[in-house]
């Protein structure tokens, strides 16, 4: 049953949404559905080449050269993105980093943590990070004392994946440092055991194997002979590792630019209102209803510099946008 609105809410909408306010802003702000906002103005014409002031031009150009992203400053001043996108096309978002963030950026390099992993830690752009340590050879960075302890761990029975996501190591550095390492024998009989108790239980082999940091075709070898009774299932699943941090960002933000493992993005896909928009090597997540924000986001984040009408629709549509 859809709910009931007074007739002064909707009123007051109609008159936000004369006075120039999108019909997104509208939405978010105060929490009724953007469906609902469409059917209640649609007899209202919405000009696309609105008459702004020259001072709001100007606040808007003022607050994009302060470092604000234009997709904050849309929704803080209830303008079109695209709008700010053209008023402020010959700027560029310059972000001031002082000294002691861009020695702490190196310090980390310096004991062993990647670039990748550097750049989302301290939300830096990962080719402001790459420029602060060009000078820094990659072959020099690790110490004798990290590769030790990789060592160690990958003797302990930890997946060399898992110790490249904990550490921010690239993976391919972990093999070549233990590729003399034998590890299809490492894992205890207590760990087998643990794995297989679990599976009983009711848990998925995909939940374990990120939980543990053990590979998902080994967790499948171990219990190849535990039939899977579904209706365990029915009590709920279990997530973790990576697969839990995307859900985590999709509730607050409601997307996620993050890269995840095919089975993460089935797990997210089959239990709850994901969708998913791939641009060129990008695959976005987002909350169903938050494909706008999204998109606006990504245009943001990935700083699109230009594109065609075709190739802005085409984009668009990749979120379920159809009339853009």
């Amino acid at each position: 049953m859809s709910k009931r609105y007074p007739q002064e809410i909707k009123e007051k909408i109609r008159k936000r949404i004369k006075d120039g306010e999108s019909k997104f802003t509208v939405s978010q702000s105060v929490g009724i559905p953007y469906d609902t906002i469409i059917e209640w103005t649609k007899d209202i014409k919405t000009s696309k080449n609105k008459t702004y002031l020259s001072e709001t031009r100007e606040e808007v150009r003022k607050r994009i050269k302060e470092g604000q992203s234009k997709s904050v400053v849309a929704q803080s001043l209830g303008i079109s993105y695209h709008t700010i996108r053209g008023w402020t096309r010959d700027l560029k978002r310059i972000r001031i980093y002082s000294p002691e963030i861009k020695e702490e950026v190196r310090k980390r390099i310096e004991n062993g943590q990647s670039k990748t992993a550097v750049s989302k830690a301290m939300n830096i752009r990962k080719g402001t990070v790459i420029n602060w340590t060009i000078d820094m050879k990659r072959s020099k960075i690790f110490s004798s004392e990290t590769k030790e302890k990789v060592r160690e761990r990958v003797l302990n029975g930890e997946t060399k994946i898992a110790i490249s996501k904990s550490t921010g190591i690239c993976y391919d550095s972990i093999r070549e440092w233990t590729k003399d390492i034998k590890t299809s024998n490492s894992y205890s009989l207590e760990i087998r055991e643990e794995v297989r108790e679990r599976v009983l239980n009711g848990e998925t082999k995909i939940a374990i194997a990120e939980s543990i940091g053990v590979c998902y075709d080994s967790i499948r070898e171990w219990t190849r002979d535990i039939a899977i009774n579904k209706a365990n299932y029915s009590r709920g699943i279990t997530i973790g590792g990576k697969t839990l941090a995307i859900l985590k960002e999709l509730m607050i933000k409601g997307y996620s630019f993050e890269k995840v493992p095919k089975y993460s993005k089935i797990t997210l896909k089959m239990h709850f209102p994901v969708k998913t928009a791939k641009i060129k090597r990008n695959i976005i997540f987002y909350l169903e209803g938050r494909n706008e924000k999204a998109f606006d986001a990504f245009l943001d984040t990935f700083e699109v510099k230009s594109f065609t009408e075709h190739q802005y629709k085409s984009m668009a549509q990749a979120f379920g946008i159809k009339d853009a």
